[in-house]
């Protein structure tokens, strides 16, 4: 579910509330809103409903849901804070609850990286 505001984007899968420019998920499992630029609300990245779909260093995201060029076992909806493997798309993300935002690479030379998503200000 996508709410907007004036200059302001929400992207959440579950009604939101808005407060002070934030948005909070009545299940508490999310709080996300971001301004202009593309930001992740926590370090590890487990929250991060954004749009990045290139790593670092500018190799495009595979798909979450192909198994080309890099086949791959995250393939549950419930690794991904969208809900599902599909919704997650290209987008940086952390299904592993590992160490912060990464994607497969479209590159077969390189099955992953990470990606450069900036914490959003205040977090």
């Amino acid at each position: 579910m996508r709410h907007q505001v004036p200059g302001k984007v929400c992207s959440l899968w579950l009604p939101c509330i808005f407060v002070a420019e934030i948005y909070i998920m009545p299940s508490a499992h999310a709080v996300w809103c971001t301004g202009v630029s593309d930001c992740t609300p926590t370090t590890d990245g487990t929250q991060y409903l954004g749009y990045t779909s290139v790593t670092a260093s500018g190799i495009v995201c595979q798909a979450w849901s192909s198994q080309s060029p890099h086949a791959h076992l995250n393939t549950q909806g419930y690794m991904y804070p969208d809900g599902s493997v599909s919704a997650a798309s290209n987008y940086c993300r952390n299904p592993d609850d590992y160490v912060g935002l990464w994607c497969y690479t479209t590159s077969s030379a390189t099955r992953w990286e990470y990606c450069d998503v900036p914490l959003c200000d205040g977090w």
